[in-house]
């Protein structure tokens, strides 16, 4: 007898909920005086059927692993020559100017330190 993948993925799927659960096992014995006796059982839950619901169910919360993804930024920056020339020429006179006003300052304070000697 052959059954169809939905009544499979069925049956498979109410067998995990049993393992989930802890299933109610039922089984008749027989005592030594030939009285049959129905004894009932409840299993506990299996925890791997429990670990497998819950990782495919909810697998941003109980994943083993997290997936990180790397995103890579390339900036391509363009000038031309000419801004680029103009821009350095811009700095070379900053720093001039920087490198003047220091030495005036120290030629000042010679001056007035020579000055106040005399």
């Amino acid at each position: 007898m052959t059954i169809s993948d939905d009544e499979w993925t069925q049956k498979a799927e109410q067998g995990l909920m049993e393992l989930i659960e802890g299933a109610t096992v039922t089984k008749e014995q027989m005592d030594k005086d030939g009285c049959v006796h129905t004894l009932e059982a409840k299993l506990p839950p299996n925890i791997d059927a429990v670990k497998f619901a819950l990782k495919n169910r909810s697998k941003g919360k109980w994943a083993d692993k997290t997936e990180t993804t790397i995103t890579q930024v390339n900036v391509n920056l363009n000038a031309s020559y000419n801004e680029v020339k103009e821009l350095m020429e811009k700095e070379r006179q900053r720093l001039i100017a920087e490198q003047d006003n220091a030495i005036d300052v120290d030629y000042i304070e010679v001056n007035n330190a020579k000055n106040a000697a005399e």
